[in-house]
């Protein structure tokens, strides 16, 4: 019986951890999102200066 608790415990924990994880990612994901089209915006700004140049 122990042994089962100890299995059904670890299992709950990973799943845990794993939703965990994937939430983090997520939010990870997003903020690349948000730096890559901060990154093409300056990109963009810069290519336009150089024209004027």
């Amino acid at each position: 019986m122990n042994k089962e608790k100890l299995i059904k415990f670890l299992i709950d924990l990973t799943e845990k951890e794993n939703t965990k994880l994937k939430s983090d990612v997520k939010i990870l994901k997003s903020k690349l999102k948000k730096i890559k089209k901060e990154y093409e915006e300056q990109e963009k700004a810069f290519d336009d200066l150089l024209k004027k140049l």
